[in-house]
């Protein structure tokens, strides 16, 4: 398990300089010094042209609205760098109970930091804003209580990319309520008991990129039928 110990120091190590531009202030065309309501003038004026319903691309303003959300952080840090730690503390202090129920349940969950974190505001800082991006939660003794537990804690995993729960007993059931996490780019069942159609699956999770159903309920024609198809 890879978690973040509480850094004993909090000192910036390295301030940011005039020529140093975050990526999110570069996608959103902002030079510093920057303001909240620079970079939401910004985003909106952005918006027009890229949103897929004026004819953007999707992965555009996916990256734009990633952009706006750094942005937003990278304002708030700056304006009262206190009031900025207080806010992500408590958030780190829950992920951290968070990954010591998953692990006391016989999970494996991986964290990440962010490199513009650690850029713009020091190794320490970027500590406290790693998150889980990745669990393992594989076997038999993984039931419904399980499931209930990672929903319960979306906020917590609002940037979970990769779930593997393979040869558990998940069914259709609990897969559905698994549809919080959209995000999701991977997701095994192998070995599950998920039966449904794989078009569906990939319906609830647009930004999937690999999914593992063999030896799981879903019938081999629909597993051909996903492997062979033009998005996948």
């Amino acid at each position: 398990v890879q978690t973040c110990a509480l850094p004993i120091s909090m000192s910036n190590r390295h301030q940011p300089t005039s020529t140093e531009r975050p990526e999110c202030m570069s996608v959103l065309s902002l030079l510093p010094p920057y303001t909240a309501e620079d970079v939401k003038q910004a985003y909106f004026e952005k918006v027009k042209t890229t949103h897929p319903d004026v004819g953007g691309n999707v992965a555009d303003f996916l990256q734009l609205q990633e952009a706006y959300q750094q942005a937003n952080e990278y304002v708030d840090f700056r304006k009262s760098r206190m009031e900025w730690l207080a806010a992500h503390m408590e958030q780190y202090l829950k992920q951290s109970l968070v990954v010591d129920e998953l692990t006391r349940l016989g999970g494996r969950v991986e964290t990440q930091e962010i490199d513009w974190h650690r850029k713009a505001f020091g190794e320490d800082f970027s500590q406290i804003m790693a998150t889980i991006v990745s669990i393992h939660l594989c076997g038999p003794e993984i039931g419904d209580e399980v499931v209930e537990f990672l929903v319960k804690e979306h906020g917590v995993l609002h940037r979970l990319r990769i779930l593997d729960l393979r040869w558990s007993p998940i069914g259709d059931a609990g897969l559905r309520c698994l549809r919080i996490f959209s995000g999701l780019r991977g997701l095994d069942l192998r070995g599950t008991r998920i039966a449904l159609q794989p078009s569906r699956v990939v319906r609830w999770f647009p930004k999937l990129q690999r999914l593992g159903i063999d030896r799981s309920n879903v019938g081999l024609v629909e597993r051909l039928r996903l492997r062979f198809s033009d998005r996948h």
